[in-house]
């Protein structure tokens, strides 16, 4: 228990040291673009890939009228493309709720909020359990009795490493 709290306070301490709402979130905001323009260049792929897919069942179907395929290869391939355009359109449709699960998730950080509790919790020297559960949802313990936090707020997670 006293090896949990350390953590939490040492998390909590790290966060108040850097912590300047302006400065976080356009740092936020950078690591949102980072990680929406990553996304984006992915579904970009994925958008010519089914453009590329669509072309090709385009063109089998005009060899199967023109005769220059048979029928069971016809659909051999057909069946080929079409499995592959929907998983591309599966996966390009992932990426797109990602894309906005992340902006929502950005856009939802409220450091003052965190910064709040935090100053709260650090200047309670026996803070409740109440208080505690206020930052922290879940604490893990693994075999070697490694501490893993879980926060309440996002914006605390970059400091639990």
């Amino acid at each position: 228990e006293e090896d949990l709290l350390t953590t939490i306070n040492d998390i909590c301490s790290s966060f108040l040291k850097e912590y300047s709402d302006k400065s976080l979130k356009e740092e936020a905001t950078l690591i949102l673009n980072e990680q929406t323009e990553k996304i984006q260049k992915d579904i970009d792929s994925l958008s010519k890939e089914i453009t590329k897919y669509n072309r090709a069942i385009e063109n089998l179907y005009l060899d199967k009228m023109q005769e220059k395929i048979p029928i069971n290869v016809y659909d051999g391939l057909l069946k080929t493309y079409n499995d592959s355009l929907k998983n591309a359109e599966k996966d390009k449709e992932y990426l797109k709720s990602k894309k906005t699960e992340l902006i929502t998730k950005i856009k939802s950080l409220d450091y003052g909020k965190c910064a709040e509790y935090i100053k709260k919790y650090l200047s309670t020297e026996n803070p409740s359990r109440e208080l505690i559960m206020s930052l922290v949802n879940k604490v893990e313990v693994d075999n070697e009795k490694n501490i893993k936090l879980f926060f309440t707020f996002a914006e605390l997670t970059s400091y639990a490493r």
